[in-house]
């Protein structure tokens, strides 16, 4: 009995140890090879991109419009002599719109807007001041002088004089005096600035 199980044992561990050494077929080898695990790729989420922040405009500034520009009053005028040194301006008027000037009826004019400029019509002579006088100091004042309606000269403005201050005095006081016709604009008597340039000459 002994016998038959030890036998039966060696015949067991020769089939095993036989088996051992028999080659393995190839698809079970060529199975083996092409046996994997798969592995699914999870994608990982992006992250969104920050919104670029808008860029500020930037702020307009209220820029005042230039300021008009005001031609000097009688600038530019011509004159006539009237002896003594003294001109009045005499220029052509320039021509000028109704519609753009409105009512002139208190409006004080120049030169280039009215229709007729004044007329002297009478001026006393021009006094010479002594002691330029007696120093044989020549020159000249100019001045602008404001013609009411009435022809009358209701001021009188120094623009310059040469020398300063020789003979303004005696210029203002002369011209003051005088008397003229006075401007017009569409047939209506106006008051007007004008430039009055009077001269001091020893004879």
């Amino acid at each position: 009995m002994v016998g038959m199980l030890v036998g039966s044992a060696a015949i067991l561990s020769a089939m095993l140890y036989l088996n051992s050494l028999t080659p393995e077929k190839p698809e079970e080898k060529k199975k083996r090879a092409l046996s994997f695990e798969v592995v699914k790729n999870v994608k990982t989420p992006e992250k969104p991109k920050p919104k670029p922040k808008p860029k500020p405009k930037p702020q307009q500034t209220d820029v005042p419009p230039p300021a008009p520009i005001m031609s000097s009053l009688g600038a530019g005028l011509s004159g006539i002599d009237f002896g003594m040194g003294g001109q009045y301006d005499m220029d052509a008027s320039a021509d000028v719109d109704e519609e753009l000037l409105g009512d002139t009826s208190n409006a004080v004019m120049t030169g280039e807007t009215v229709d007729q400029k004044p007329r002297p019509i009478s001026r006393p002579p021009l006094e010479y001041p002594a002691r330029a006088m007696a120093k044989r100091i020549e020159g000249f004042v100019m001045l602008s002088i404001l013609i009411d309606k009435e022809g009358n000269v209701a001021d009188v403005k120094v623009i310059e004089s040469d020398p300063q201050g020789t003979f303004d005095s005696a210029a203002i006081q002369n011209v003051r005096k005088w008397k003229f016709s006075p401007a017009r604009y569409d047939g209506k008597p106006v008051s007007i600035w004008m430039n009055q340039p009077i001269s001091f000459e020893v004879g």
